[in-house]
């Protein structure tokens, strides 16, 4: 075999992988399509009161099966596409499968890495999440709970993870987090009647 033709052998190869990886890395793709699709069904759904909470775990399931197949396929390449997995991940019940959580937390993780602002702040999420759900303290303080009262507060967290570890990950500084766990008693709060 020639040099010549060695050399257009290469070429070809490399023609054809950077083809592939521009294929799947296309904005339009019919991964990031579903993605996007999937996460704007479940935002609907959740924010509407007409949604039952069995049809909302229901469609919880079935996106989290259908990321499952995207990351046993290995299509969960464009940091968007890592984002939005883990934002449909994070859909899992605390009670079922806290796992859920920590590979959103390693999806959003891979998604900040390739660039994507949002996933910052998901992986401190997403990591808290799981954290919280297995018992132990969180790192950032991200994850809220309520009393027998029905007031608010911040799950346990690490008292060591300072405002600047907050702020590496896009997370607000504690005494902002502070004020929101008091806007939401102020707004769960009976307000008083007037005339």
């Amino acid at each position: 075999m020639s040099v010549a033709v060695g050399v257009a052998i290469v070429l070809l190869i490399i023609s054809c992988v950077e083809r592939k990886t521009e294929v799947l890395s296309k904005k339009d793709s019919p991964v990031t399509a579903d993605l996007l699709a999937m996460v704007k069904e479940h935002d609907l759904m959740a924010t509407d009161a007409k949604t039952s909470s069995e049809v909302l775990a229901a469609n919880n399931l079935r996106y989290r099966q259908q990321v499952y197949q995207y990351l046993a396929q290995s299509l969960l390449i464009e940091p968007g596409d890592l984002y939005r997995a883990a934002i449909l991940l994070q859909t899992t019940d605390t009670s079922t499968c806290r796992e859920n959580f920590m590979l959103a937390y390693y999806l959003s993780m891979e998604a900040a890495k390739k660039g994507h602002a949002e996933a910052r702040y998901l992986s401190a999420c997403s990591l808290d999440k799981y954290l919280a759900s297995s018992g132990l303290r969180q790192k950032y303080g991200t994850q809220f709970g309520r009393d027998r009262f029905g007031r608010y507060f911040i799950l346990a967290f690490d008292t060591a993870t300072s405002d600047a570890d907050r702020a590496a990950w896009d997370v607000p500084p504690l005494d902002s987090l502070l004020k929101v766990v008091d806007a939401k008693n102020s707004a769960a709060l009976p307000q008083p009647k007037t005339k």
